[in-house]
């Protein structure tokens, strides 16, 4: 009665049907340390501006 579906997340993927390797990994986490980054620059060049002016000089 409790068997594992398809899409369960008991059920591990098999190695031939993954489709994320080192390259998408090292885009995701680099696309994710620029965006961070651009937060960062513009948190720090337009500190007293309200929400419109900080989004204006990101």
């Amino acid at each position: 009665m409790n068997t594992p579906g398809t899409y369960s997340p008991d059920t591990p993927v098999p190695a031939s049907q993954r489709v994320f390797g080192g390259r998408d990994l090292f885009s995701l986490w680099f696309s994710l340390g620029i965006g961070l980054m651009v937060l960062q620059t513009g948190a720090l060049l337009a500190p007293g501006l309200g929400m419109s002016g900080s989004m204006l000089a990101i």
